[in-house]
């Protein structure tokens, strides 16, 4: 029961650390938090920042190569040949594709860091569903989130998932966005008339 949330940070159980676990746990514990009128008012509220202090947001930009020259990072390339350039470069992809594909192998090597840690195994994927329903959240027979797992024992479902693909999933977990946001009725008053 305790650990029942493990899916999101991703390991089971007896492979987290206790810490962050306890994150976590106090984050529900002191009424977890939803923003408003949805995730995207995260990037509208933070945009107009951006943009003040000469920024700029361009989203379904596929980034194929960070540019670097003079070994340091000048820009990127994207997927249709623009270049974009800026004084600072900051990848948030993670070190296996900043250090594998984003870079060319030989700055990769001259930095020193691999895409990849001797040693540690492969984490496995997950999948995300994303379905719209014409209903008031709100009033939803369901909760506004749920996990669920074939049995108590979380560890012993993710070994068995890693050890046969074909065995039950681990953890399934379900959202309902609408259910935690009390602007969703205003934002979409068609959902409210479909009750």
């Amino acid at each position: 029961m305790l650990t029942g949330q493990y899916g999101d940070y991703g390991l089971p159980p007896g492979e987290a650390s206790w810490f962050m676990h306890a994150m976590l746990v106090g984050h529900y514990l002191n009424g977890a938090a939803y923003p408003v009128g949805g995730s995207s008012r995260i990037a509208a509220t933070i945009l107009p920042g951006i943009e003040r202090a000469g920024g700029a947001v361009v989203t379904s930009a596929e980034v194929v190569r960070i540019l670097v020259e003079d070994g340091r990072a000048m820009g990127v390339r994207l997927a249709g040949g623009e270049e974009v350039r800026a004084p600072i470069v900051i990848s948030d992809a993670g070190v296996a594709l900043t250090f594998g594909p984003l870079l060319a192998p030989e700055v990769a090597a001259r930095a020193n860091v691999a895409p990849t840690v001797p040693g540690a195994a492969p984490s496995f994927a997950h999948v995300s569903l994303y379905v719209g329903l014409r209903h008031d959240g709100r009033r939803s027979p369901f909760p506004a989130n749920r996990w669920i797992y074939p049995h108590h024992d979380h560890d012993h479902n993710v070994a068995r998932y890693v050890a046969d693909p074909d065995a039950p999933l681990p953890v399934t977990y379900l959202s309902f966005p609408s259910a935690k946001d009390p602007d969703f009725t205003r934002r979409f008053p068609a959902a409210r008339r479909s009750r």
